[in-house]
Parts: C-alpha cells; sequence; structure tokens
C-alpha cells in the first residue's frame, strides 16, 4: 500500500508541474506522518515544489509526499522503501 501512496503522488506532482524529460522517481520511507508533515514544510520554506498525497480512505491522512528533484539534501535522512537487508531480502 505505501507504494501505490507514492504513486499518486507522482502522478500529482507530474501533472501539476511537467517538465521536458528526465523523471525519476525514488521511494524513501518516513517513519510517520510527522516526519511527512515536517518534509512539506522544510520544502515550501525552500522553494521547492512539492505536492501532497491525501489519502481519503484514511481520512485523509498525508500518506506521500513527492518532490522535485532539487530536495535532494531534504531527503537524505529517509531510507530507500524497498531496500535489501543484509541477508538479501528485500525489506
Amino acid at each position: 500500500m505505501r507504494a501505490s501512496q507514492v504513486v499518486h503522488a507522482a502522478l500529482a506532482f507530474a501533472h501539476e508541474h511537467p517538465v521536458a524529460r528526465n523523471h525519476y522517481l525514488v521511494l524513501l520511507e518516513a517513519s510517520d506522518v510527522l516526519d511527512l508533515c515536517w518534509l512539506l514544510g522544510d520544502s515550501q520554506r525552500e522553494g521547492i515544489r512539492a505536492v501532497a498525497f491525501y489519502e481519503p480512505d484514511l481520512d485523509n491522512e498525508l500518506t506521500a509526499v513527492a518532490l522535485e528533484g532539487a530536495a535532494v539534501r531534504l531527503c537524505r535522512k529517509f531510507p530507500l522503501l524497498f531496500e535489501k537487508s543484509e541477508g538479501g531480502e528485500t525489506r
């Protein structure tokens, strides 16, 4: 379900901020809604384009944020969503 939330946010971002080429999608994992709120707020303060996705089936809770590439610095603390563990399994 987490990945589907990201896809919703990415599609909304592409619709609101169309660019000619070089689209990349990196799925990162936030520990909770508060982390997403801080990320969204920080991006807005720095003038970085962002789109928030609020899941209707979860009482419109913030579940994903899509950001433009300039937000790399803000995202460094978030791990990849599908990261391989030491044993080789995907978590």
